[in-house]
């Protein structure tokens, strides 16, 4: 029978108490869990960093490798595009 270590267990409850923002100790398993838990709810790496209290290029790691993409930020304000007639620019 193989032996399993720390990372091989996961707390459901400290991962669930993570991912809504209370400061728990977490392995990487039960923080990778967490990060799923806030991206299938919407959340952006700046959230998983936030509530996860880690950097935000493990979180952007992290969420690269959950989605198999890389994150975007789009401006909520980025919805519409002006562009200057040629004649103006030169």
């Amino acid at each position: 029978m193989p032996r399993l270590g720390p990372d091989h267990l996961v707390d459901e409850v400290a991962v669930f108490r993570a991912a809504s923002g209370e400061p728990v100790p977490l392995t990487r398993r039960e923080r990778a869990e967490a990060a799923r838990l806030i991206i299938a709810a919407g959340g952006t790496p700046w959230e998983i960093a936030k509530r996860l209290r880690t950097s935000g290029t493990r979180a952007n790691q992290l969420y690269e490798a959950i989605t198999g993409e890389p994150f975007r930020y789009r401006s909520k304000h980025a919805t519409r595009v002006y562009l200057m007639p040629l004649e103006a620019a030169a």
